[in-house]
């Protein structure tokens, strides 16, 4: 991880002497490598003949704890903007980068840290098992969803207002049109009725205008023109209906009916047309955000929760049976767990192109039937990254035998250099 990114500060962390990671990417295969030194350590990729040096950090012992980590960061910003032209970071930089999270999963019960990195619109909500990097991730992901959610909610409003400025230049649109022609209906037009029908259905919710008002207004006029329709056989040739003697005035009085009303037809036709598009791209719009909320709830809903977006566009948490929305950091730490993943590979733009998602353990902190679930969720959250996955749990694995690899066995083997008893103990990756 730390080699792909490069992130210099882990490697001058880590304890090694010599550390390699070798991967095959639209077909051609790198090494990237690093090596200690006296004053930090050299980063190679093979193929490229000058390392990248990079000094290790020297802490101030008069800095604040702090102030040091800010420092730190800085240091390594600079020393990464400095050297973004070295021929070892324009490798680098070419490769697709695995997501890391800051998920940290060990159990703690520290308030103030976590409230120490919570944004104003996320207060502190109690007390719970999750470590302070563990909630700085639950904060960024909750800050992450939100922002798409918003972003979606944003292009909805600006399609709404090319709806309300397509309505109106339909509305004063003025076709001459042949009035005493007398014609009956086509069955793609009698179809094309409830079509209508059913565009017209959202323009209460696009124009907050209330639905009886605008039922009130239009379903008269489509009930005038379906009954005229439906007194009309079909493939009716109106000049047979006025030569019949005596001329059935039944049939006469619908298709006046209907051919009077015809224009107003066109023009409403327009009006659904319009609507019609502009549904289809809010749902485009909101798919995503309603494909995630689905997949997170499907954890959460076990335990009675659910998460959902206020009129801000801002995530909250919904407990059954509890008055009042819920903070994020109000999940426990499976769920946070679960949230945090689930948030990254929807929304996130690292996760938008081809990458790499390295998971360990992911059966840490999930009931048995949240581990039975967890892979087919990632994929369906994200289905264009690779996932690579460290796992004891069978219940992760199910019947996935084929992707994976028994690196214990394989350990064994090596060390051995004999068949595995038949008993022996697996551990999946």
């Amino acid at each position: 991880m730390a080699l792909l990114s490069p992130d210099f500060s882990a490697l001058a962390a880590l304890e090694y002497e010599f550390v390699e990671v070798d991967l095959t990417h639209e077909g051609e295969n790198f090494q990237i490598m690093a090596h200690t030194t006296e004053i930090g350590y050299d980063l190679t990729v093979k193929g490229v003949s000058r390392p990248l040096s990079v000094a290790r950090f020297s802490l101030d012992p008069d800095a604040g704890n702090i102030k040091a980590i800010e420092l730190e960061n800085e240091h390594y910003r600079e020393f990464a903007a400095a050297n973004s032209s070295h021929p070892v970071m324009q490798v680098i930089n070419r490769l697709p980068t695995p997501m890391f999270l800051g998920l940290d999963r060990r159990p703690r019960f520290t308030v103030d840290e976590r409230r120490r990195f919570s944004p104003w619109r996320y207060p502190k909500a109690g007390r719970h098992a999750v470590g302070p990097a563990h909630s700085r991730s639950l904060i960024d992901a909750a800050d992450l969803a939100a922002t798409s959610n918003r972003d979606a909610l944003i292009m909805t409003g600006r399609i709404s207002d090319e709806l309300r400025r397509e309505l109106l230049l339909s509305l004063l649109s003025v076709s001459p049109e042949d009035y005493g022609n007398i014609v009956a209906p086509t069955s793609e037009e009698v179809a094309e009725l409830g079509q209508i029908r059913k565009d017209l259905e959202a323009f209460p919710a696009i124009f907050k205008l209330p639905g009886d008002e605008v039922s009130l207004r239009v379903r008269p006029f489509l009930d005038a023109l379906q009954s005229a329709a439906d007194a009309l056989p079909s493939g009716l040739n109106p000049q047979d209906v006025f030569s019949d003697s005596p001329p059935d005035q039944r049939l006469i009085a619908a298709l006046v009916r209907w051919s009077a009303n015809r224009s107003q037809l066109k023009r409403i036709r327009v009006i659904s047309e319009v609507v019609a598009a502009y549904n289809e791209r809010r749902r485009a719009l909101q798919a995503p955000i309603q494909k995630y909320q689905a997949l997170v709830n499907k954890f959460l809903c076990d335990s009675g929760k659910s998460i959902h977006f206020d009129e801000d566009g801002y995530i909250y948490v919904n407990v059954d049976g509890v008055v009042g929305r819920k903070d994020i950091t109000s999940l426990s730490s499976g769920e946070a767990q679960i949230f945090v993943i689930l948030s990254h590979l929807s929304f996130s733009g690292a996760a938008s192109q081809a990458n790499l998602f390295i998971v360990d353990e992911p059966e840490l902190s999930l009931h048995v039937l949240w581990q039975e679930m967890f892979v087919d969720s990632v994929l369906e959250a994200n289905p264009k990254i690779q996932y690579i996955m460290a796992t004891h749990s069978p219940s992760v694995i199910l019947d996935r035998t084929a992707y994976c690899v028994d690196i214990s066995r394989k350990v064994k083997r090596k060390k051995e250099n004999s068949r595995p008893a038949d008993n022996e103990g697996f551990d999946f990756a």
